[in-house]
Order: structure tokens, then sequence, then C-alpha cells
């Protein structure tokens, strides 16, 4: 796991090397030619992610939860871990509210009407409960194919719930999954020596192809959204490990660094899966319960990066347009942006979906959802890292008093 480390810390500064020079020396020939080859490279390692990422779900769901016999440590892992998911989202969301609260920005803008015909599909607002529902209970062959993670994280726990037996034959299945889950963390260990080529090639890109323009008009909005999610997690969720571990700050990051760096260059929580919990597993002796039912879970529920920005983003588009919020709307708004970004679909402009959901239960207009798109790819690598991070707090806040 050192040696990699190591091979991951060099492909973050060979990335960013040949995606500074790109950037600035304007070589059109040369660009014309890694271009391609990088997003080739990057597309692969995220490819083969997501290939594991739906059965480690299943897998590592299924066999926790039927391994959880029905007593005091099943009781605190399920409670403790929806209490910790829910508090941290909760505080991310308010923080965000205070921060827009205070130095509203957008407040007298010179940001024009964003009404776009482009943005129809958008304006269409889906009802948010009905859609909810209907998202996590399907056929689970219907969810497995279409990676439907909601579904499948919801038909693993009923899974596992039924395999909690002393039946002979029940047991036999449930032996199957044990093995199937070891066998999905071998190919996840073989998998994990493509991530220092894998981040190389994304952090490259992001650097090489993120566009500036759009940034000097958000400049401000971007800084306070941003300085947000670093203090949430650099400070609030390290606190919380501290006080309730006693694992040392600098360690949790030194040990996890790899999680977070392959957060940050793929931007999605359930692609990290895989690395989050062999890494927790090796490198902190996370009980395999509790790594095996609180990474999963958290990857689909555990959205604080999400929340607090659809969060600002909402309040930030009432002060573009004039309109105050009032302290009803404002509670409501916690509770949407919660809502909103817990199962989100994994589909491509995911984030705009729910951003669209944000905005029209609001009334707010849907048309500014095309201003936020130039800049979604850049800050959504940041909350995504928060993300994996609360993720990985809490499994270790649950493994510290799991077999206490």
């Amino acid at each position: 796991m050192n040696d990699l480390n190591i091979k991951i810390a060099w492909s973050v500064f060979f990335a960013l090397t040949l995606g500074f020079f790109l950037r600035f020396t304007h070589i059109e020939g040369l660009q014309n030619l890694l271009i391609p080859i990088l997003e080739i490279l990057g597309q692969v390692f995220i490819l083969f992610l997501k290939m594991i990422m739906i059965p480690l779900i299943f897998f590592s769901l299924t066999s926790s939860i039927s391994s959880l016999q029905e007593n005091k440590q099943s009781s605190f892992l399920w409670k403790g871990t929806l209490i910790y998911y829910f508090s941290t989202m909760v505080v991310a969301v308010l923080l965000t509210m205070l921060v827009m609260n205070i130095f509203q920005p957008g407040i007298h803008s010179d940001i024009q009407n964003m009404t776009n015909p482009l943005m129809t599909e958008f304006n269409q607002q889906p009802n948010l409960f009905m859609d909810g529902i209907k998202s996590i209970i399907k056929n689970p062959f219907e969810a497995l194919a279409s990676g439907n993670i909601m579904a499948i994280v919801v038909f693993s726990i009923l899974f596992g719930l039924a395999l909690r037996s002393d039946r002979a034959s029940i047991k036999k299945v449930k032996n199957w999954f044990d093995g199937m889950f070891d066998i999905t963390m071998i190919i996840v260990n073989k998998l994990m020596a493509l991530a220092p080529i894998g981040i190389f090639a994304l952090l490259s890109l992001l650097i090489i192809q993120q566009d500036l323009t759009v940034f000097l008009s958000l400049a401000y909005f971007i800084l306070l959204v941003l300085g947000v999610i670093f203090f949430h997690g650099v400070v609030f969720l390290p606190l919380i490990l501290k006080t309730f571990t006693q694992i040392g700050i600098l360690n949790f990051f030194s040990k996890s660094k790899t999680i977070l760096i392959t957060a940050f260059a793929t931007s999605s929580s359930a692609a990290t899966l895989p690395i989050s919990i062999s890494n927790l597993e090796n490198n902190f002796k996370v009980d395999q319960n509790v790594s095996r039912f609180v990474l999963p879970l958290g990857a689909t529920v555990n959205m604080d990066g999400t929340a607090l920005y659809e969060a600002a983003v909402a309040l930030f588009v009432a002060n573009i347009i004039g309109i105050n919020l009032g302290l009803s709307d404002q509670i409501f708004l916690v509770f949407l942006a919660m809502a909103a970004s817990i199962g989100a679909p994994a589909i491509p402009s995911a984030g705009m979906v729910t951003l669209a959901l944000v905005l029209g239960a609001l009334n707010l207009p849907v048309e500014y959802i095309a201003l936020f798109i130039p800049i979604d790819r850049l800050i959504d690598t940041f909350r995504t890292t928060v993300n994996v991070e609360g993720d990985l707090v809490g499994a270790l806040v649950m493994n510290k008093y799991f077999n206490a």
C-alpha cells in the first residue's frame, strides 16, 4: 500500500506538471496528440471502477448485514450510522446557509437572465417524493443492470436480513455471498494497480480542459462554496474523528490520501468505494462488518458536499433575481437539499437534475442551472472528496465503538 501511495503521489505531480504546461504553452499539435490518449486512459480507469462498483455494493452489504446478529452491536451500527450521516449533512447545509446569508453573493449582480431554450428538459419538474419512491423500489435485476445504486442498496439490505437465519440451506447461501465478496475484493486489489495511471490522466484533463472564463463572473460564489467545503472537510469532520476515535488528524489524512485523491479525480463516491473498503480494512484495521455496511451505505446516502452545494446554488439564484427566501423557505431548503442529494441517479448531468428539483420546489427559475454547468465538473471534485471523507470518518467512528 505504501508503494501505491508513492506512485499516486508521483502521478499527481506529473499530472499537474503536464496539465499546466499544455494549458499555458498552447502547443496545439501536442494537445491534439495527448488529449485523446489521456481521455482513453481516464475513461478506462473509471469504467473498471464502475464495473466492480455494483457487485461490490451488492455483495458487501448483503454479506455484512447477514453477519450481523440481532443484538446491541447490530442495533448500534444501524442507528449510529444513520444518525451520523444525517447529523453531518445537516451541519454542512446549515453552515452553507449561514455563510450565504452573511456574505450574500449575487446581490446586485449584473449576471443576465439565463433563459435558454436548451434548458426545457429541466423545466419539467417531476414529483420529488413519488419519483424517489419509484427509483428505490425496483426489480433487483433491473436495478443491477441499470446501475441504480439506491435500489441495489435497498434490495441488498432486505436480502441480507433474510439471510440471518440458522437454516442449513440459507447458511450455504450466506457462505456463497461471503465468498463472492472475497473474490470481489481480490479483483479490487488488482485494479488498484491502475490507480496511478487513471488519476494522472483524469487530473491532467481537468487542468487542460476546464473553462476559466465563467469562473471570473462567479468567483465570489465559488470561493464561498469552496471555503465551506474546505472547512467541513479540514475542520469539522477531522474534529469529529479526533473527538470520538482519538485518531490523529495527520495520521488519518496520511493513510487515506489514496482514497481522497481517487475521489477527487473520479468525482464519484461509488466509484471510489472499492479503494475505500480496501484501504480502511488494510490501513486502519476496520472490522469487516463495519466497513462493508457503513461505506456502501455512505456512498449512496451520505452526500454532505452535494447537499451544501445545492443549498448554496438555491440561495445564490434567489439573490441574483432579487427574491428574499424567508425563514420557512430556508428551513424547507435544508431538508430539500438533503433529500435531493441522496441517491442521485447515475445518469449524465445527474447533478443538474437534482438542482432542477431544488430550484423548482422553491419556485426559482430553473434556467439558471445553465450558469453552473461550466463550473460543475471542478466543484464536483471537491464536494465528492468531502462526501467520501465523511464516509471514512463515519466508518472509523462506528468501528471504535462496534466491538467496545
